[in-house]
């Protein structure tokens, strides 16, 4: 997502509403079913629909710039190898891990790590 977002690739917001619109006729779900069945699941709906705006997103970079001039499909992929192995490079990772920090925040100051007998 970072690599994409500096290419200034942007995605018009009422493009994945029609997407999400067409997703949904296309299931022949009803919206208010669908809702209902996504809450039970344990997420909401705003939740669903940023993680289908964001592979719209990465989708639409791919077919329209990154992968616009490979030919066949073996092209294509040596293309997304490439890039994806550019990305892992470039790209800043950042790893939460909460129950890691709040050890570290309980910790008193004075304590070390390597200290012990």
């Amino acid at each position: 997502m970072q690599e994409i977002s500096k290419a200034d690739y942007r995605l018009d917001p009422q493009k994945v509403e029609q997407a999400f619109q067409d997703f949904l006729r296309q299931d022949g779900r009803d919206p208010e079913a669908f809702k209902k069945q996504i809450q039970e699941a344990g997420y909401d709906l705003a939740y669903f629909k940023k993680k289908f705006g964001n592979r719209m997103f990465i989708n639409g970079y791919f077919n329209e710039r990154a992968l616009a001039n490979a030919g066949n499909e073996i092209e294509r992929q040596r293309t997304l190898n490439d890039w994806y192995g550019n990305v892992k490079t470039l790209a800043k990772v950042v790893y939460y891990d909460k129950d890691l920090e709040q050890l570290t925040q309980n910790q008193p100051s004075s304590s070390s790590c390597c200290s012990g007998k």
